[in-house]
C-alpha cells in the first residue's frame, strides 16, 4: 500500500510523509487512572490497549493540525490510514479531490463505512481518509477535537469554531466527528 501511494504522489507531484512515531502525549490526563480501576490485570490489560489504540488514531488529527498550520503553506492535507491505496495511477486522484470540494463548496471531506454494508453505515464516518482544504475554519477544527478529546467526557465549552460545546470526543476520533458533523 505505502509504495503504491509513493508512486501516485510521486508521479502527480504531491508530497507524501509517513508517520509512524506517536507523538502525542500519552495518556491524556482525564484517562491516566481509569484503567487501573479495573478489578483484574487482564481487565487492566485490555483496557490500556484499547485506549493506546484509540489514542493512536487521534495521531491523524495531530497532523492534519501540523501540516494545516506548516509555514509550508499547503493548500490541502490528506490524511489517509496505510492499509489504505489509491488505486488508480491514471488519475490525480488528490487533484479531484480539491476539484470535488470546491464543486460543492465544502472545505473537507469525509468517508463513511459503507464497506460494512448495512444502511446505517452509510451515515458513519469512517476515520481513515481526511481531505482538508487549508483554511480558517479546518485548523480550528482539528485544534478543537484534539482539545475536546484531550478534556474527555467534560469535553470543550468553547470551540474556536464556535457553539454549542463540542463533547463526543473522548473515545476515538470517529465517534467525535460524527457528534459534530451537520
Amino acid at each position: 500500500a505505502l509504495a503504491t501511494n509513493r508512486n501516485h504522489v510521486q508521479k502527480h507531484g504531491h508530497a507524501m510523509v509517513v508517520r509512524w512515531r506517536p507523538t502525542l502525549r500519552f495518556p491524556p490526563p482525564w484517562q491516566e487512572k481509569m484503567c487501573d480501576r479495573k478489578e483484574n490485570s487482564k481487565e487492566i490489560k485490555n483496557c490500556w490497549l484499547n485506549v493506546e489504540r484509540e489514542n493512536f488514531n487521534w495521531e491523524k488529527h495531530q497532523m492534519m493540525v501540523e501540516y494545516l498550520n506548516s509555514p509550508e503553506q499547503f493548500t490541502h492535507v490528506f490524511v489517509l490510514d496505510a492499509d489504505a491505496v489509491l488505486v488508480r495511477p491514471e488519475h490525480d486522484t488528490l487533484q479531484q479531490l480539491v476539484e470535488e470540494l470546491d464543486a460543492a463548496g465544502k472545505e473537507l471531506l469525509l468517508s463513511n463505512e459503507d464497506w460494512i454494508g448495512d444502511t446505517s453505515s452509510l451515515s458513519r464516518i469512517n476515520g481513515g481518509l481526511l481531505f482538508a482544504k487549508n483554511t480558517a475554519f479546518n485548523r480550528d477544527l482539528f485544534e478543537d477535537m484534539l482539545d475536546a478529546h484531550w478534556f474527555g467526557p467534560a469535553g470543550l465549552k468553547s470551540p474556536r469554531i464556535g457553539p454549542p460545546a463540542m463533547h463526543g470526543c473522548a473515545s476515538n476520533e470517529q465517534l467525535c466527528i460524527d457528534s459534530i458533523k451537520s
